[in-house]
């Protein structure tokens, strides 16, 4: 199963990340100004709404893929 988590940046941005069973993940490749923006874009890329396998992360969490975006 396919885990989700859905984050903020420092500045409020959101973003996703979808993690795979083999440990790798794909990160959003932008931030979005709402969640529903955010989870929009995620369907785009395979996710299905379910509470199970879906996590909020803190801002110390971003991808690396992200970081320094924060401040934008």
């Amino acid at each position: 199963m396919q885990k989700w988590q859905f984050g903020q940046t420092l500045s409020q941005q959101w973003y996703w990340r979808r993690l795979y069973d083999d440990g790798t993940s794909l990160d959003s490749r932008r931030t979005f100004g709402s969640r529903v923006e955010c989870v929009a874009d995620a369907f785009d890329h395979g996710y299905c709404s379910s509470p199970v396998g879906q996590s909020i992360v803190l801002p110390t969490d971003l991808p690396p893929s992200l970081r320094g975006r924060e401040a934008a």
